[in-house]
């Protein structure tokens, strides 16, 4: 059973809840204040996204991501090559079967198609491109983790 003093307490909290309320409602109508609420709210999701790209990012690389010195000396292994007398091929030994060659040595298309099965808008961003990030985004919200391209 409510006491008089309780029922005092919530039409207090009630008036003040309403003069709040009333107070955020008249803030919406003004333009300029209404601009400058909409300005802070994308700043704080702007800020909010960046964080959260660069700590998925940091924890995904934690230690492991190789650095710019290393991908530019970096030496696959090759097959060794057992040669006879004459310079014929009597064996190979290795663990990872693979032949460098130039790129250059390659027929024009080779590369085309490599890039075309990758990222057909390649040469028309920086690395990173937002449309398919955006599309992704959808794509994963809409059928779920692992969905094209996962």
């Amino acid at each position: 059973m409510a006491t008089p003093w309780r029922r005092l307490d919530r039409d207090l909290w009630r008036e003040r809840a309403r003069g709040r309320w009333a107070r955020v409602r008249g803030a919406w109508r003004d333009r300029h204040e209404r601009k400058i609420v909409l300005g802070l709210a994308l700043l704080s999701l702007a800020s909010c996204g960046t964080g959260g790209v660069v700590a998925a990012w940091t924890r995904a690389c934690a230690g492991t991501c190789p650095t710019a010195e290393h991908i530019e000396s970096f030496a696959p292994r090759q097959a060794s090559l057992v040669l006879d007398a004459r310079g014929g091929v009597l064996g190979q030994f290795y663990r990872e079967r693979r032949t460098l060659i130039d790129i250059d040595s390659l027929p024009a298309h080779v590369p085309m198609a490599f890039v075309a099965i990758e990222d057909k808008r390649f040469f028309e961003h920086e690395g990173v491109d937002p449309v398919r990030i955006v599309a992704a985004v959808r794509d994963n919200i809409i059928q779920g983790w692992g969905g094209p391209g996962g």
